[in-house]
């Protein structure tokens, strides 16, 4: 059975359901053929980005964004959060959003390639970080299938400075 197909039938049959055990059966037996999950009222990716970018900017102080600018003489613009506080924003919001519960292992993948999008460096390292710390140790990603989506960040010049581009090259193109 291919996975869209499943796909189809399960949101077909959650239409049906009534009862909690009978949809956590459903989505466990999807997890089991598939490896991967069937999203059940998954949050939209723009906003699940947008509430970790309010908990990164609860961080930012004028000094860090300062230091930061200096440091990559203007070639990057930052909020201003240092690199242990981005790292706690990311592992917090994947936890408290339950990303790895509602959303699929593709969409994960979305949403970090999405914060690699993003103009502020803060952002770009939260994808980095999200890719390295969360996706690789859990065996999501493949390079072969990967890399064009990865050659593409750079190509539009979502990685254009040296900063990002080697926090990404050693952090999830290294390994």
């Amino acid at each position: 059975m291919s996975e869209g197909s499943l796909q189809k039938d399960v949101f077909g049959l959650l239409n049906r359901l009534r009862g909690e055990d009978e949809l956590n059966s459903l989505l466990a037996r999807s997890r089991r053929l598939t490896g991967r999950l069937v999203v059940r009222s998954a949050p939209a990716l723009d906003d699940l980005l947008e509430r970790l970018q309010l908990r990164l900017n609860a961080h930012a102080t004028a000094a860090t964004r300062e230091w930061w600018t200096k440091y990559l003489k203007g070639a990057a613009s930052f909020r201003g959060v240092k690199m242990v506080d981005v790292r706690k924003a990311v592992h917090a919001w994947f936890k408290e959003e339950r990303l790895g519960e509602l959303l699929s292992v593709g969409q994960q993948e979305d949403l970090a390639l999405m914060l690699l999008e993003e103009d502020c460096t803060e952002d770009k390292l939260a994808g980095v970080l999200f890719l390295q710390e969360i996706l690789l140790p859990a065996g999501a990603l493949d390079w072969r299938s990967d890399l064009p989506r990865f050659a593409r960040l750079f190509d539009q010049e979502h990685i254009r400075d040296w900063n990002v581009c080697d926090w990404f090259c050693v952090k999830v193109l290294g390994p």
